[in-house]
């Protein structure tokens, strides 16, 4: 915490605040809410470690006056790629000026290891407005639902997202069913047109596991992503440095598509050859694109390596986080390279425990038993 607050001034809350309603979850809630907690470690333990990297007093500044998500999101993503690189002990410089044939731009981040720098382009692909809607609408139906719903068990589906006021209505509905549940232990079942709830005590007998589901989320079509990373590509023609699009493909894709429940071959080729069709007529090095770090207690580890360097990894985080990341060389150079990117996100389980070592501070299970609740 004191690393993010010297970085980010005392003042960066109340501004964040008074321009958006809310704060980010990393210093929201991180005391009851596990993942907020681990970024808010991620966060505090990346600056820390990247201490006197060049240009990074500069990064941390331009974050704390651009009061807005996708700034900060970015921020984040160049912290992970240099802290990930310094890890493996490579020199990593930040916003390094690049001259090109028509003009000139800052480099996200640089990494330089046996001499041979490249530069890492660190962005995301979001969801449509339309796509970004809906999702927001269910998480926060379902948030709000399972706190209602803390010593009740729910189950059933929502096929519509209901106006405002309506949703209102419907979480009336079900506080008055769960309070109902909890005097007499007699299950209840709220409904309306497109809305089935089942409320039960903890108690009952129950086949199966129980599933809260909202409707389909069907995001855009490819082809805007595919617009946006040909666009970053084509922004470094000419550079005079091996160009890496380092980005997270926040889209849906990894959630809602078929490809999503795909095994990791082959999501890994599939990702492969549309990222050869969307760089096609620029000159970058290479693409690795991940789903960022997601919540998936399931998970399992999982390599895979394919002709022409192609690699695909799956690694867990923690208890709680997984990533999928998939690198794709698309030039000799960048092929060149890919064992340096397999290598950085393969390690990446190890970086926080090394992490919180070299700050002499509890390691991950000191810190999970520190949170575990007394039976």
């Amino acid at each position: 915490m004191e690393r993010v607050r010297s970085a980010l001034g005392e003042d960066w809350p109340r501004r964040w605040h008074d321009r958006a309603g809310t704060l980010p979850g990393f210093v929201l809630d991180p005391a009851s809410n596990a993942c907020a907690y681990a970024q808010l470690l991620e966060t505090g333990l990346r600056l820390h470690s990247l201490a006197g990297v060049l240009r990074l007093r500069r990064l941390t500044r331009e974050w704390s006056r651009q009061l807005d998500l996708i700034r900060m999101l970015h921020a984040f993503m160049q912290l992970e790629v240099a802290a990930l690189a310094r890890f493996a002990g490579a020199g990593v410089e930040f916003e390094r000026p690049v001259t090109l044939p028509e003009t000139s731009r800052p480099a996200d981040v640089v990494i330089s290891t046996e001499g041979m720098p490249l530069i890492a382009e660190c962005f995301c692909v979001y969801n449509d407005q339309d796509t970004s809607a809906a999702m927001a609408y269910d998480q926060s139906l379902g948030h709000r639902l399972n706190i209602i719903c803390l010593d009740v068990r729910p189950s059933g589906h929502w096929d519509v997202r209901l106006p405002a006021a309506e949703t209102e209505e419907l979480l009336a509905q079900v506080q008055h069913a769960a309070s109902e549940v909890r005097a007499d232990r007699v299950p209840r079942d709220v409904t309306r047109p497109g809305v089935e709830f089942r409320l039960a005590p903890w108690s009952d007998p129950c086949e199966g596991e129980l599933l809260l589901e909202g409707p389909s989320t069907p995001g855009a079509e490819w082809r805007r992503a595919q617009g946006i990373i040909n666009g970053k590509a084509r922004d470094w023609a000419g550079s005079p440095l091996p160009v890496w699009l380092r980005f997270d493909l926040l889209d849906g894709t990894w959630l809602f598509s078929s490809w999503a429940l795909c095994p990791l071959p082959d999501k890994t080729e599939w990702m492969a050859a549309l990222m050869a069709d969307a760089a096609v007529g620029t000159d970058i090095a290479g693409v690795v694109v991940s789903c960022g770090s997601r919540v998936d207690p399931s998970a399992q580890a999982d390599t895979y390596a394919g002709s022409g360097g192609i690699v695909g990894l799956r690694r867990r985080l923690d208890p709680l986080r997984t990533r999928e990341t998939i690198i794709v060389p698309l030039s000799r150079t960048g092929a060149s390279r890919t064992k340096l990117w397999a290598g950085l996100y393969d390690a990446e389980p190890r970086w926080m425990p090394d992490a919180l070592r070299a700050a002499s501070l509890p390691g991950p299970d000191d810190i999970e038993r520190g949170w575990s609740v007394p039976g």
